[in-house]
């Protein structure tokens, strides 16, 4: 593979996984209580602690993101110029 190519893989990873955290904060978002009680009920927390967890993984997320798949496809495109 050349430089590319990997920089081409990069930029899909960063596509998908920006589709999946948008698609995650929308069901969070959109149906919040219901997944509260659910996971309420599994972690035996409360509905307040649940959405500080809820909010600190999409923030993990979207740093994982940007280090891990944009920095990197920017990084590579910037080198194959």
């Amino acid at each position: 593979m050349n430089v590319t190519e990997i920089a081409n893989v990069f930029g899909w990873c960063t596509i998908i996984n920006s589709g999946l955290l948008m698609f995650s904060t929308i069901v969070m978002v959109v149906n919040r209580k219901w997944i509260a009680r659910m996971h309420a009920r599994w972690f035996d927390l409360t509905e307040s602690e649940l959405f500080s967890h809820y909010f600190r993984y999409l923030a993990t997320f979207k740093l994982m993101i940007l280090f891990f798949n944009l920095a990197p496809y920017i990084a590579l495109r910037i080198v194959s110029r």
